[in-house]
């Protein structure tokens, strides 16, 4: 979860079972594979939650992110900065049919909304290029703000699930440096 600030908290799942008629039942969904929630309110028992993903060309539900081609993402973490943007940070999977189990981690990539107080379906978002990382991690499980920087835990896509633990100055990931 991501807190977005005045009361609003922002829920990024990964596949989800999204039903396409009054039957709650799996067999009657189709599964998705990022969604997201708006939670309004801190606390759980009155707060007011609203559910989020898009509707694809054949009107079935589809990626609130979207897909590229064979190419989807799934969500890991975020962080809002004060007064600022909102930061997520996504894995790319790639389809991979007839292969494993369809799919493989591709990487990831950061998300910048410059415009997270509208309403999730009004975001206007854009890559986040943070030059060319010399490693197979995938950044994003954890991130957190400490001071200038965003600290942020990957791990290695595949076994045996390594942590590494790095730092993006916040000037570098808003352009107001060159990377």
């Amino acid at each position: 979860s991501v807190d977005l600030g005045h009361e609003r908290i922002l829920w990024l799942f990964g596949d989800s079972f999204v039903a396409t008629g009054e039957q709650r039942d799996r067999r009657a969904s189709v599964m998705v594979r990022n969604t997201i929630a708006v939670q309004c309110g801190y606390e759980p028992a009155t707060a007011k939650v609203q559910f989020g993903w898009r509707t694809g060309d054949d009107g079935k539900p589809a990626p609130f992110f979207g897909n590229h081609d064979a190419e989807g993402y799934w969500p890991l973490h975020g962080i809002r900065l004060a007064g600022g943007p909102l930061l997520l940070w996504q894995m790319r999977v790639r389809n991979t049919p007839g292969q494993g189990l369809g799919f493989a981690i591709d990487g990831w990539r950061i998300l910048r909304v410059d415009n997270p107080e509208a309403e999730p379906w009004q975001w206007q978002w854009r890559e986040v290029h943070v030059g060319s990382v010399p490693f197979p991690w995938v950044m994003g499980t954890s991130v957190w703000r400490s001071g200038d920087y965003v600290e942020v835990l990957g791990t290695r896509g595949n076994g045996p699930h390594e942590g590494l633990l790095c730092r993006f100055s916040i000037a570098e990931l808003l352009g107001d440096v060159a990377v």
